[in-house]
């Protein structure tokens, strides 16, 4: 079973080697070059424009003077629009490596500050401080029991009777056909790894670098049976659970409806959360 450690261990490899593209993988293949910065930034305006029409459409009102957290923040890709949005915003992340290039790409550190958290929880940050916290293409790539421990400690740090909490997660869809698939992705993945090792292993043994290793990005479904327990034993709510496509910057068309449902056999889905009582309603 992978650890917390390991993960730490992973981003801030892909934070070294290929940040942009281990925050945003639809910008295209990996080793992509800084000169898809805008579509990046952009990509993160349109991730929380989504966001907050969704809370809209549940009937909830945003509190926009108060605090954003976005959990997961890697570089700040939608870090930034949330400060714009709110009075002020705090990314936290796992990565030392991603929160240094978070910061200094932040072009409003008055309004947007970055924090380190290596923990499996989150005690830097008291009960109900933020009015809207956010976690996005984040949490299908830790470990199950952390993933659902940081999904309590979102629910918590969330503001009562006024704060939301938006995030992604992953279902487990497609049948056996994908949920092949995905074990074959796995096994390559694996192997790849195993693969380069050795080559580095040779090139020691003659005095030479081998090649560096690819990045290892984990999967991990966390359904709506599991959640909802974890979210409703910290006094959360769920208020919507809509179904997301993946975002068409590199998907070709034809291949769009096939990767909106399936994703190695995972179906990614919004939640829309809320504590306590429901003053929001419109």
């Amino acid at each position: 079973m992978t650890s917390l450690k390991e993960t730490s261990s992973d981003w801030e490899y892909m934070a070294q080697t290929d940040p942009l593209w281990a925050v945003c993988t639809e910008l295209g293949p990996q080793g992509g070059s800084y000169d898809e910065l805008g579509r990046f930034w952009q990509s993160g305006q349109r991730d929380i424009e989504a966001a907050i029409s969704h809370v809209e459409a549940c009937g909830l009102r945003i509190d926009r003077d108060g605090e954003a957290l976005d959990f997961g923040c890697g570089l700040g890709r939608v870090s930034q629009p949330l400060a714009e949005v709110f009075a002020r915003c705090t990314g936290v992340d796992i990565s030392p490596r991603m929160l240094d290039l978070a910061r200094g790409f932040n072009p409003s550190p008055e309004r947007l500050t970055f924090t380190l958290n290596e923990r499996a929880d989150l005690p830097i940050f008291a009960d109900g401080r933020f009015a809207f916290a956010y976690s996005t293409r984040v949490l299908q790539h830790i470990p199950r029991r952390y993933a659902l421990a940081y999904v309590g400690e979102l629910v918590r740090v969330v503001a009562r009777d006024r704060g939301v909490l938006v995030f992604h997660a992953h279902e487990v869809e497609g049948g056996p056909m994908f949920s092949g698939l995905s074990a074959l992705q796995r096994m390559r993945q694996r192997s790849t790894r195993l693969r380069v090792r050795l080559q580095k292993a040779y090139a020691g043994l003659n005095n030479r670098d081998g090649p560096p290793l690819p990045p290892r990005m984990h999967m991990f479904p966390l359904p709506q049976a599991v959640l909802r327990p974890v979210i409703e034993a910290h006094g959360g709510r769920i208020v919507d659970i809509a179904p997301m496509g993946f975002d068409p910057m590199r998907i070709r068309p034809v291949l769009q409806p096939i990767a909106d449902r399936w994703h190695c056999g995972l179906q990614p889905v919004e939640y829309v959360v809320v504590k306590g009582a429901l003053p929001h309603h419109r």
